[in-house]
C-alpha cells in the first residue's frame, strides 16, 4: 500500500509539473486517486486519520485553495493549478473532518478570496474563477453537505441517547424489582383490572399452590382472606 501510494503520487506530481490538461481534465482518476489516498491512510498510518490530523488536512488544502485564486500570487498558472488537482483531496478532506465549525469557516474565506479576485484580479489566468456564481454554487453545495452531516450526527447521537436512557430504565425497573423482592415475600404485577401479570411463582409458593401454579390472570381479589381485606386493597 505504502509502494503504491507513493508511486501514484510520483505519477500526480509529473503529469502537474508538465502541465498535461488531456490528465487534469479526467475527474475520475482523481476520485480513484483519492480513495486510494485516504485508503492508504486508514490501513497504514491510522494514526494520520483521526479527526486533529484530518482538520489540520483540510486547512492545508484549503490554504492552497485561497492563495490559488488569490490576485496577488506570483506563479499564476502553476498554482492554480495544483488547486484545481487538489479539488478532490479537498472534497474528501472536508466531508471527513469531524468539525463542522471549521468547515464553513474555510468556505466563507474562499468565497471571500473569490470575491476579491473577481473584482481584482486579471483575466489572464483561465484556471481561476471568473465568475461569483461558480464560488457561491461550490460554497452552498459544501454548506449543505455540512448540514446534512450535521444533522445525521445529530440523530445518531439522539438515538444512541434514547438507547442509553432506555437500558438505563430497564436498569433500574429491575433493580427496584430485586429490592421489592428482597423486602417482600413475593411481588406481583398486576394489570388494569387487578389481574396478575406473569406466573408469580412466588406468590403461588407461599399460597401452598405449588411453584409450578401459573396464575396469570388470575384477579388478586380472589387471592384476598375476607371482605375487609378487599375494602382495603381497593
Amino acid at each position: 500500500g505504502t509502494w503504491c501510494f507513493g508511486l501514484i503520487e510520483v505519477f500526480l506530481l509529473t503529469n502537474i509539473l508538465s502541465d498535461t490538461p488531456r490528465f487534469l481534465t479526467q475527474g475520475l482518476d482523481w476520485v480513484v486517486h483519492c480513495v486510494l489516498f485516504f485508503l492508504t491512510l486508514v490501513k497504514v498510518r491510522p494514526s494520520i486519520v483521526n479527526s486533529s490530523s484530518l482538520d489540520a488536512w483540510y486547512s492545508l488544502f484549503m490554504t492552497i485553495h485561497v492563495v490559488a485564486v488569490s490576485p496577488f500570487v506570483v506563479y499564476k498558472e502553476a498554482l492554480p493549478m495544483l488547486s484545481n488537482s487538489m479539488m478532490a483531496l479537498r472534497l474528501v478532506a472536508g466531508l471527513s473532518s469531524l468539525n463542522m465549525s471549521l468547515v464553513v469557516f474555510w468556505d466563507f474565506v474562499y468565497f471571500v478570496a473569490v470575491i476579491v479576485s473577481y473584482h481584482m484580479g486579471d483575466t489572464t489566468c483561465t484556471h481561476m474563477p471568473r465568475t461569483t456564481t461558480y464560488a457561491a454554487a461550490e460554497v452552498v453545495g459544501f454548506i449543505c453537505s455540512v448540514l446534512l452531516l450535521s444533522g445525521m450526527k445529530t440523530a445518531m447521537y439522539t438515538e444512541a441517547r434514547q438507547e442509553v436512557e432506555a437500558r438505563s430504565a430497564r436498569s433500574e425497573t429491575s433493580a427496584v424489582s430485586a429490592l421489592l423482592s428482597t423486602m417482600g415475600d413475593a411481588v406481583v404485577e398486576l394489570d388494569r383490572k387487578l389481574q396478575i401479570v406473569g406466573d408469580s411463582s412466588q406468590l403461588a409458593t407461599m399460597l401452598l399452590q405449588g411453584a409450578r401454579r401459573d396464575l396469570s390472570g388470575t384477579p388478586f381479589e380472589s387471592l384476598l382472606a375476607g371482605e375487609d381485606d378487599v375494602t382495603l386493597f381497593r
